[in-house]
Protein backbone atom coordinates (compact mmCIF):
# COMPACT_ATOMS: atom_id res chain seq x y z
CA UNK A 1 0.00 0.00 0.00
CA UNK A 2 1.32 3.71 -0.91
CA UNK A 3 2.02 6.31 1.35
CA UNK A 4 -1.13 8.35 -0.56
CA UNK A 5 -3.52 5.06 0.00
CA UNK A 6 -2.11 5.20 3.79
CA UNK A 7 -3.46 8.84 4.16
CA UNK A 8 -6.41 8.37 2.68
CA UNK A 9 -7.41 5.02 5.02
CA UNK A 10 -6.60 7.19 7.72
CA UNK A 11 -8.47 9.91 6.68
CA UNK A 12 -11.69 7.66 6.09
CA UNK A 13 -11.39 5.91 9.95
CA UNK A 14 -10.83 9.40 11.47
CA UNK A 15 -13.67 11.19 9.13
CA UNK A 16 -15.81 7.82 10.60
CA UNK A 17 -14.81 8.12 14.06
CA UNK A 18 -15.96 11.94 14.10
CA UNK A 19 -19.62 11.17 12.63
CA UNK A 20 -20.02 8.67 15.46
CA UNK A 21 -19.12 10.79 18.04
CA UNK A 22 -21.36 13.57 16.46
CA UNK A 23 -24.45 11.21 15.85
CA UNK A 24 -23.79 10.40 19.71
CA UNK A 25 -25.14 13.81 19.95
CA UNK A 26 -27.88 14.01 18.63
CA UNK A 27 -26.52 15.48 14.95
CA UNK A 28 -26.61 13.02 11.66
CA UNK A 29 -23.66 11.09 10.32
CA UNK A 30 -22.55 13.02 7.46
CA UNK A 31 -20.81 9.89 5.65
CA UNK A 32 -21.07 6.47 5.26
CA UNK A 33 -17.85 4.05 5.07
CA UNK A 34 -17.41 1.74 1.96
CA UNK A 35 -14.99 -0.45 2.74
CA UNK A 36 -13.48 -3.14 -0.04
CA UNK A 37 -15.64 -5.93 -0.72
CA UNK A 38 -18.26 -5.20 1.93
CA UNK A 39 -21.61 -4.25 2.17
CA UNK A 40 -21.94 -0.27 2.65
CA UNK A 41 -23.17 0.09 6.37
CA UNK A 42 -24.70 3.83 8.27
CA UNK A 43 -22.01 3.96 10.70
CA UNK A 44 -25.04 5.72 13.07
CA UNK A 45 -26.83 3.87 15.97
CA UNK A 46 -29.94 3.13 13.74
CA UNK A 47 -28.48 1.50 10.50
CA UNK A 48 -26.27 -0.58 13.40
CA UNK A 49 -29.47 -1.36 14.83
CA UNK A 50 -31.14 -2.39 11.62
CA UNK A 51 -27.90 -4.23 10.07
CA UNK A 52 -28.14 -5.94 13.68
CA UNK A 53 -31.87 -7.05 13.09
CA UNK A 54 -31.14 -8.53 9.57
CA UNK A 55 -28.50 -10.82 11.00
CA UNK A 56 -30.90 -12.12 13.82
CA UNK A 57 -33.18 -12.80 10.91
CA UNK A 58 -30.81 -14.37 8.60
CA UNK A 59 -29.55 -16.94 11.65
CA UNK A 60 -33.21 -17.92 12.63
CA UNK A 61 -33.62 -18.88 8.87
CA UNK A 62 -30.66 -20.14 8.53
CA UNK A 63 -31.22 -22.51 11.48
CA UNK A 64 -34.50 -23.78 9.42
CA UNK A 65 -32.60 -24.61 6.56
CA UNK A 66 -30.15 -26.45 8.34
CA UNK A 67 -33.15 -28.39 10.01
CA UNK A 68 -34.10 -29.12 7.30
CA UNK A 69 -31.13 -30.70 5.61
CA UNK A 70 -31.07 -32.55 8.81
CA UNK A 71 -34.69 -34.13 8.10
CA UNK A 72 -33.44 -35.48 4.52
CA UNK A 73 -30.10 -36.48 6.45
CA UNK A 74 -32.40 -38.73 9.34
CA UNK A 75 -34.59 -40.22 5.84
CA UNK A 76 -31.29 -41.34 4.63
CA UNK A 77 -29.38 -42.27 7.95
CA UNK A 78 -32.41 -44.93 8.54
CA UNK A 79 -30.37 -48.13 6.89
CA UNK A 80 -27.40 -46.97 8.94
CA UNK A 81 -28.84 -46.94 12.35
CA UNK A 82 -27.91 -50.41 13.64
CA UNK A 83 -24.49 -50.27 11.58
CA UNK A 84 -21.33 -48.82 12.06
CA UNK A 85 -20.91 -44.82 12.00
CA UNK A 86 -18.03 -45.29 9.01
CA UNK A 87 -20.37 -46.82 6.62
CA UNK A 88 -22.86 -44.28 7.21
CA UNK A 89 -19.84 -41.40 6.64
CA UNK A 90 -18.66 -43.88 3.37
CA UNK A 91 -22.66 -43.58 1.93
CA UNK A 92 -22.41 -39.73 2.60
CA UNK A 93 -18.93 -38.84 0.55
CA UNK A 94 -20.77 -40.99 -2.55
CA UNK A 95 -23.45 -37.89 -2.22
CA UNK A 96 -23.55 -34.03 -2.96
CA UNK A 97 -24.08 -33.83 0.28
CA UNK A 98 -20.08 -34.39 0.95
CA UNK A 99 -19.50 -31.01 0.67
CA UNK A 100 -20.98 -31.36 4.41
CA UNK A 101 -18.41 -31.18 7.82
CA UNK A 102 -19.34 -34.02 10.14
CA UNK A 103 -20.05 -31.67 12.53
CA UNK A 104 -22.40 -29.89 10.21
CA UNK A 105 -24.33 -33.10 9.62
CA UNK A 106 -24.25 -33.94 13.22
CA UNK A 107 -25.67 -30.50 13.97
CA UNK A 108 -27.85 -30.64 11.14
CA UNK A 109 -29.84 -34.20 11.94
CA UNK A 110 -29.71 -33.00 15.72
CA UNK A 111 -32.41 -30.12 15.14
CA UNK A 112 -34.50 -31.96 12.57
CA UNK A 113 -34.70 -34.33 15.52
CA UNK A 114 -35.23 -32.17 18.44
CA UNK A 115 -37.03 -29.63 16.66
CA UNK A 116 -40.17 -28.72 18.43
CA UNK A 117 -38.40 -29.62 22.00
CA UNK A 118 -35.84 -26.83 20.93
CA UNK A 119 -38.43 -23.98 20.17
CA UNK A 120 -39.81 -25.52 23.55
CA UNK A 121 -36.55 -24.66 25.13
CA UNK A 122 -36.05 -21.62 23.95
CA UNK A 123 -39.28 -20.14 24.74
CA UNK A 124 -39.36 -21.13 28.04
CA UNK A 125 -36.10 -20.72 29.09
CA UNK A 126 -36.00 -17.24 27.09
CA UNK A 127 -33.30 -17.89 25.04
CA UNK A 128 -32.35 -15.96 21.93
CA UNK A 129 -29.40 -17.83 20.37
CA UNK A 130 -29.58 -19.74 17.34
CA UNK A 131 -26.21 -20.57 17.55
CA UNK A 132 -26.37 -24.80 17.27
CA UNK A 133 -23.58 -25.56 19.38
CA UNK A 134 -25.22 -22.88 22.46
CA UNK A 135 -28.32 -24.42 21.69
CA UNK A 136 -26.79 -27.64 22.57
CA UNK A 137 -25.03 -27.03 25.52
CA UNK A 138 -27.76 -25.32 27.27
CA UNK A 139 -30.01 -28.21 26.93
CA UNK A 140 -27.67 -30.66 27.58
CA UNK A 141 -27.05 -28.89 30.68
CA UNK A 142 -30.83 -28.14 31.93
CA UNK A 143 -31.40 -32.32 30.64
CA UNK A 144 -28.44 -33.10 33.59
CA UNK A 145 -29.70 -30.52 35.98
CA UNK A 146 -33.44 -32.17 35.17
CA UNK A 147 -32.34 -35.28 35.68
CA UNK A 148 -30.53 -34.80 39.02
CA UNK A 149 -33.25 -33.28 40.56
CA UNK A 150 -35.74 -36.00 39.72
CA UNK A 151 -32.80 -38.47 41.22
CA UNK A 152 -32.79 -36.70 44.55
CA UNK A 153 -36.64 -36.16 44.38
CA UNK A 154 -36.26 -40.47 43.68
CA UNK A 155 -34.65 -41.05 46.55
CA UNK A 156 -36.74 -38.65 49.13
CA UNK A 157 -39.62 -40.25 48.04
CA UNK A 158 -38.18 -43.79 48.63
CA UNK A 159 -37.10 -42.90 51.44
CA UNK A 160 -40.04 -41.16 52.87
CA UNK A 161 -41.88 -44.85 51.77
CA UNK A 162 -39.26 -47.71 53.29
CA UNK A 163 -38.02 -45.74 56.01
CA UNK A 164 -34.70 -45.89 54.57
CA UNK A 165 -32.20 -43.91 53.44
CA UNK A 166 -30.60 -44.60 50.28
CA UNK A 167 -27.33 -43.49 49.48
CA UNK A 168 -26.52 -42.43 45.91
CA UNK A 169 -23.97 -44.01 43.93
CA UNK A 170 -20.68 -41.73 42.70
CA UNK A 171 -19.44 -41.16 39.48
CA UNK A 172 -16.12 -43.36 40.33
CA UNK A 173 -18.82 -46.38 41.56
CA UNK A 174 -19.02 -49.66 39.31
CA UNK A 175 -22.20 -51.46 38.70
CA UNK A 176 -20.94 -54.11 41.30
CA UNK A 177 -20.06 -51.83 44.08
CA UNK A 178 -23.13 -49.30 44.10
CA UNK A 179 -25.11 -50.25 47.04
CA UNK A 180 -28.47 -52.52 47.03
CA UNK A 181 -31.47 -50.16 47.37
CA UNK A 182 -33.51 -50.84 50.24
CA UNK A 183 -36.45 -52.13 47.80
CA UNK A 184 -36.55 -52.84 44.16
CA UNK A 185 -39.31 -51.32 42.05
CA UNK A 186 -41.20 -52.83 39.13
CA UNK A 187 -41.11 -50.87 36.07
CA UNK A 188 -44.77 -50.12 36.62
CA UNK A 189 -43.97 -49.13 40.10
CA UNK A 190 -40.85 -46.80 38.51
CA UNK A 191 -43.58 -45.31 35.83
CA UNK A 192 -46.16 -44.68 38.71
CA UNK A 193 -43.46 -42.92 40.26
CA UNK A 194 -42.17 -40.87 37.85
CA UNK A 195 -45.69 -39.98 36.89
CA UNK A 196 -46.25 -38.33 40.40
CA UNK A 197 -43.19 -36.91 40.35
CA UNK A 198 -44.29 -35.20 37.59
CA UNK A 199 -47.41 -33.94 38.96
CA UNK A 200 -46.02 -32.87 42.16
CA UNK A 201 -43.80 -30.94 40.36
CA UNK A 202 -46.02 -29.53 37.49
CA UNK A 203 -43.36 -30.78 34.52
CA UNK A 204 -45.64 -32.21 31.36
CA UNK A 205 -45.06 -36.28 31.51
CA UNK A 206 -44.43 -36.22 27.39
CA UNK A 207 -41.26 -33.65 28.28
CA UNK A 208 -40.29 -36.17 30.95
CA UNK A 209 -40.40 -39.33 28.46
CA UNK A 210 -38.64 -37.27 25.76
CA UNK A 211 -35.66 -36.48 27.74
CA UNK A 212 -35.00 -40.28 29.10
CA UNK A 213 -35.37 -41.42 25.72
CA UNK A 214 -32.70 -38.84 25.16
CA UNK A 215 -30.62 -40.34 27.66
CA UNK A 216 -30.83 -43.86 26.80
CA UNK A 217 -29.74 -42.81 23.39
CA UNK A 218 -26.63 -40.96 24.77
CA UNK A 219 -25.95 -44.37 26.97
CA UNK A 220 -26.16 -46.67 24.16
Amino acid sequence: MTNLNVQKEVTNRVLAAAALLKSKQGIKPVMTVNLIEEPTVSIDIEGAAKAYKGLVVSAKKNLKVLKDIGTVLNVLYQPYIERASKDWGDYIKTTELSIMSRMDRSNSQWLATNWDEIQAFKLAKCVNSNSVGSLRKLMTAAQKAAEKKLEAERLALLEKETGAKPTPPTETETESEKPEKAEKLTDIELVEMVMALCKSNGLAPKTIATMLANAAKAAK
